[in-house]
C-alpha cells in the first residue's frame, strides 16, 4: 500500500513542475502617468482620473469622492 502512495505522490511531484516551468508573460511596460489619464488601483476594479501629480502622489478622482495614490500603485487604462 505504501508503494502505491508513492508512486501517486511521484506523478503529482513531476505534474507541479511541469506547471512551475511554464513561461510567466512579461509584465505590462510601464507609461508615464500624467494628469487627465483613466488609472484603477492594481488591486481594484473602479477606474478614475488624474487630477494632480504631486512628487510620487496622483490625487485620482473616482466620481463621487477622490483619494491621494502613490504612482507605484496605479495602473494605466486609457488617455482621457
Amino acid at each position: 500500500m505504501g508503494e502505491e502512495v508513492a508512486v501517486k505522490v511521484a506523478a503529482i511531484r513531476e505534474k507541479k513542475k511541469a506547471e512551475k516551468k511554464k513561461p510567466t508573460p512579461p509584465p505590462a511596460p510601464k507609461i508615464a502617468l500624467q494628469i487627465g489619464y483613466r488609472v484603477r488601483l492594481k488591486d481594484g476594479k473602479a477606474v478614475g482620473s488624474i487630477d494632480a501629480i504631486e512628487k510620487n502622489k496622483a490625487i485620482v478622482n473616482y466620481g463621487m469622492f477622490t483619494t491621494n495614490v502613490s504612482l507605484d500603485q496605479l495602473e494605466f487604462v486609457s488617455k482621457s
